[in-house]
């Protein structure tokens, strides 16, 4: 809790210097879809959790840095 008031702090301190840039439409809507995807994903996690052995639900952990490779590779170009 300590760390993110001070996080607060500074960052709030540098609108002192900046000024709050203009934030766009496509913005929300890339942030709905993704808070809705988020808040899917926890719930479905819960039920694969509730319904199953931690055993199988816990190693499907570790494939998301599968995931973010081949997705930056499609996307971005990027070799890992």
């Amino acid at each position: 809790m300590g760390f993110r008031f001070i996080s607060l702090l500074v960052l709030l301190s540098l609108l002192l210097f900046d000024e709050i840039p203009n934030i766009k439409q496509d913005f929300f809507l890339a942030l709905s879809i993704s808070c809705t995807m988020s808040v899917l994903g926890t719930i479905l996690f819960m039920k694969a959790l509730k319904n199953s052995d931690l055993s199988i639900s816990i190693p499907i952990l570790s494939f998301g840095a599968i995931f973010s490779i081949i997705i930056s590779f499609i996307l971005l170009d990027e070799l890992p």
